[in-house]
């Protein structure tokens, strides 16, 4: 089964499974991915917070909530911290009657997305220092920076998610407060 976009998940999938009881501890991964798929169809993603609740569910479900390796466990997020971003406004307004691609492009458009996003890019290959012309005020400009072509989506995958990108950088919309050499 092929899935295409969210909408189908968030208005059919989910509630299918919801109405299903689970016997293991697979409902944990579900609730989890339930949340996700929510945190998407509204727009919480798209928030920094979002996106490490995403990101920590990400790496704390399915084989990793099951590892007995101590270095390779991420604990899930708390209670708290989903209730705390579900509390805020939603960024999406579903009841426009608009599919999930058209309030991800209305939301870009309002913060600014046509004329870019400033990209702060670090480089950790020896230390952390962040790259000469950073920031950069487009993610094309960053793209370029690090030898990637301007129209690549790398950077809006993985900014602000203190994930590295080939293990090297790592992108984010605000200075990070760790101490930063630029790089010449």
């Amino acid at each position: 089964m092929t899935v295409i976009g969210i909408d189908p998940l968030y208005k059919f999938i989910v509630p299918f499974f919801q109405s299903m009881p689970f016997l293991t501890r697979k409902s944990i991964d579900f609730y989890y991915w339930a949340i996700s798929v929510k945190m998407h169809k509204l727009g919480y993603y798209y928030l920094p917070d979002g996106k490490k609740i995403a990101l920590q569910i990400s790496m704390s479900t399915n084989k990793h909530r099951l590892t007995s390796s101590k270095e390779n466990q991420v604990s899930l997020p708390s209670e708290e911290s989903i209730s705390k971003l579900f509390s805020m406004a939603a960024p999406f307004d579903v009841n426009k009657g608009k599919s999930h691609f058209e309030l991800v492009r209305e939301f870009i458009i309002s913060k600014g997305g046509r004329k870019g996003f400033i990209v702060h890019v670090y480089d950790q290959d020896k230390e952390v220092k962040e790259l000469s012309g950073s920031p950069f005020s487009t993610y094309g400009a960053g793209h370029k920076a690090i030898g990637l072509r301007a129209g690549s989506r790398v950077i809006g995958r993985y900014i602000d998610t203190d994930k590295a990108y080939k293990g090297r950088y790592i992108f984010s919309s605000v200075p990070n407060n760790f101490k930063t050499n630029k790089i010449q």
